[in-house]
């Protein structure tokens, strides 16, 4: 994986898929890879700001989040579970609309986004609701 670039500002219509209702972040806690799909490795019940430095970037540590392209279609078109809910950081109200001083959105490769904190926090204080807005499927 690659750090391509970091954002203070969000830069375009992101969305973030969820099994269920509300956006839940899977947190691992442990400093060991799953072989499960994750969002963060946490320790101790905190999140690291781990995007201030490229060079020493570890992934995955915040939400994945992908603009509505073939990688994002793919996903929810694959999806086989019974309810899926899909919300956006809505492009006419957000591009260019300062995150949060605890938050930043990475680029980290391809089409694949992620809102990440920029100071350590608890898992359950990550703002990972900042801006989004359900969009239903």
């Amino acid at each position: 994986h690659i750090f391509i670039k970091s954002f203070t500002k969000v830069p375009k219509e992101l969305f973030r898929m969820t099994t269920g209702g509300p956006i839940r972040r899977k947190a691992h806690p442990s400093p060991d890879r799953p072989q499960r799909k994750f969002d963060i490795l946490a320790s101790a019940g905190k999140v690291q700001p781990k995007a201030l430095d490229p060079d020493s970037y570890g992934w995955p540590n915040g939400a994945s989040i992908r603009p509505n392209g073939a990688g994002q279609q793919r996903i929810v078109h694959s999806y086989t579970g019974p309810s899926v809910s899909i919300y956006s950081i809505p492009e006419e109200k957000c591009i260019g609309i300062p995150l949060p001083s605890d938050l930043l959105i990475v680029h980290e490769f391809g089409d694949h986004y992620s809102l990440q904190p920029r100071r350590e926090m608890t898992v359950e204080g990550n703002n990972i609701g900042y801006g989004l807005r359900y969009k239903g499927r």
